[in-house]
């Protein structure tokens, strides 16, 4: 089911794909958005997704939000495998994280009961397993994060210099996948400095290496976007001058650990982990290694709710702190098997993973669900629409996906928008097969576009509906 509607997933996971057409049809010569409607819309004003996250128009070019350095990753395995070829980074990633974490827990000398608990909790019950089977760069991110931290770990105890400028190397490109991932480098560096696992010499070293990367990072970002930190930089300066942003804030901090928006946060996800701030007074019984880790993870979370400005989405954990929920469960896991911190229950430890896991499956049960009805819509509108198609509904972009680069497609819900792109279709000869596309009755009141000035100014031909999706093909009076 997951891989059946490859590329054609709503929102995030289908413009990344979109990306990777765009560079492919465009020779792999610009990251700007493919949009050969521009000879009818030279302004772009009837671009789909214009005025959303998704988008952004500089200089009268466009652009997706999503970086683009995952746009290179997944282009060589689309070019080779085909589109289910791009599901295989997600996947590789969960299961490279997986076995790197397995791997840890025995160098921990974690016994092999609580080993095996940590891992089905991190394999079964965090949000990281749907992220598996979605075209997303978080498990790819989370491989990165969770790789450095182990060679940090590694590198404190075996007292060498290369593997902790090997971890700075890969938090450096971490942030290239994920902006946020932006805080962790120095948060790591600055506790390994604190709690005096590094000198300050090594901790130098460190930020050589990873200020390099940020550098490059953020002048790319401004050269082509005009702001070092991309273009969800450009969404974070807009977000800063709202005067309602520290309340945001506070709202954001309560969705990020408990729940809003259709997302269950941290606690709730991962009940187990409410016990750390208990154990926080016992910090110092934690492997001298793991220390700063732990640290580092626990910072992030607090601050994170402050740092982005975007819906979570919907799922099972908060997707912003998923690649750092495994050293938080690690971290439980390594208070709780020592002598000196309390101990926690059977039964506790048995509920919160089953209830991890149960929450994990219905995810995946609804994405999957969400994913089949998305599909179908998509081939109805591939097989039924005309040549050019206008989206007539707001947040229903993402419904065109399937003819991208197929049909002409538009986006005006306003009887001005209409009116004016009506005018650019004319002056080009089209007046006749043009679909005009919204959802279902049920999601959408036919009478907030179709008003008597519309009406006045089409003659609907027919009408062809689907569970998901209503087109009115239609010809310009």
């Amino acid at each position: 089911m997951y891989f059946y509607p490859a590329g054609l997933e709503p929102a995030d996971g289908g413009l990344k794909h979109i990306q990777v057409l765009d560079f492919i049809k465009q020779n792999f010569q610009t990251l700007k958005c493919y949009y050969p409607e521009r000879e009818i819309d030279p302004d772009l004003k009837f671009i789909p997704w214009r005025g959303t996250f998704f988008l952004h128009i500089i200089d009268n070019q466009c652009y997706y939000v999503f970086p683009f350095y995952l746009t290179f990753l997944l282009t060589p395995l689309h070019l080779i495998l085909g589109t289910v070829g791009e599901y295989l980074l997600p996947l590789l990633g969960f299961i490279w994280t997986l076995w790197l974490l397995w791997l840890w827990s025995d160098k921990l000398l974690l016994i092999k009961e609580n080993r095996i608990y940590f891992l089905l909790y991190f394999g079964l019950g965090t949000g990281l397993l749907h992220y598996a089977f979605l075209l997303s760069e978080t498990n790819l991110n989370s491989a990165m994060l969770n790789t450095a931290f182990y060679l940090t770990w590694r590198s404190i105890h075996e007292k060498s210099d290369r593997l902790f400028l090997v971890s700075a190397l890969l938090l450096g490109l971490a942030v290239y996948l994920r902006q946020e991932s932006l805080i962790v480098g120095v948060l790591l560096v600055g506790f390994c400095f604190l709690t005096r696992t590094k000198t300050f010499l090594q901790s130098l070293s460190f930020l050589s290496v990873y200020l390099f990367l940020i550098g490059l990072w953020a002048f790319i970002n401004w050269k082509i976007f005009g702001n070092p930190l991309g273009l969800r930089g450009v969404e974070q300066v807009t977000a800063a001058s709202d005067p309602e942003f520290f309340s945001k804030r506070m709202r954001m901090f309560y969705e990020f650990f408990l729940h809003g928006r259709d997302n269950v946060g941290l606690f709730l996800s991962s009940p187990i982990l409410i016990v750390i701030p208990f154990y926080m007074r016992k910090w110092k019984t934690l492997d001298h290694g793991f220390l700063p880790i732990f640290l580092t993870a626990v910072a992030f979370v607090l601050i994170l709710p402050f740092a982005v400005v975007n819906y979570q989405g919907v799922g099972w954990g908060t997707r912003f702190a998923l690649s750092m929920t495994p050293i938080l469960l690690l971290s439980v896991i390594l208070f709780h098997q020592s002598k000196e911190s309390f101990f926690i229950p059977k039964w506790v430890r048995i509920l919160t993973i089953v209830w991890s896991i149960l929450g994990v499956c219905f995810y995946l049960v609804v994405l999957g669900y969400a994913k089949e009805k998305f599909a179908k819509g998509n081939r109805f509108l591939k097989a039924n629409a005309s040549e050019t198609v206008v989206i007539v509904s707001e947040g229903f972009d993402s419904s065109t996906f399937a003819i991208h680069n197929v049909k002409k497609v538009f986006h005006a819900t306003t009887y001005d928008s209409f009116s004016e792109l009506s005018g650019l279709l004319k002056k080009k000869g089209i007046t006749t097969n043009i679909s005009l596309v919204y959802p279902s009755s049920y999601f959408f009141d036919e009478k907030t576009f179709f008003t008597e000035n519309i009406l006045n100014q089409i003659q609907i031909l027919d009408t062809k509906e689907s569970k998901e999706i209503m087109i009115r093909n239609i010809s310009l009076k």
